[in-house]
């Protein structure tokens, strides 16, 4: 477990523009001002959505930083038969929902491609559960 950091406002500040400059869909190098022009239009409504994007993407990215711990701290990036069970696990439980392209392939055909595999999955997972509770 991470403890929380103490940063700075200035910090703070420097880290949501980074976020915005990664994470926000527009023209490279023009992200920050593709946000800008996106929030005008929503007016008084914009820091709430921007506020919601910042922490989406922090959540992601947390997300993520805690996969690559689970992946390279508890299973031994050398044990390849580990990873090949966990891919064979993954195959079994989502299977039917994955393309014949992958489900063609044999488990160990993917071993090193687990990390993004499991991203995926998650990533996807989450997505369905905000769709099915929006609904």
């Amino acid at each position: 477990m991470q403890v929380p950091r103490e940063i700075s406002q200035e910090q703070a500040e420097r880290d949501a523009v980074e976020i915005i400059q990664r994470r926000y869909p527009g023209p490279a190098g023009e992200e920050f001002d593709a946000m800008l022009v996106a929030y005008e239009a929503q007016g008084s409504q914009a820091i709430s959505f921007l506020v919601l994007f910042l922490v989406g993407a922090v959540k992601q990215s947390e997300r993520q930083k805690h996969l690559r711990w689970a992946l390279n701290g508890v299973i031994d990036p050398m044990d390849r038969q580990a990873r090949k069970d966990i891919i064979c696990l993954l195959f079994e439980t989502i299977g039917k929902h994955l393309p014949p392209s992958i489900t063609a392939g044999k488990p160990e055909d993917f071993v090193d491609s687990l990390s993004h595999l499991l991203k995926d999955y998650i990533e996807i997972r989450n997505e369905l559960i905000r769709s099915l509770r929006g609904a």
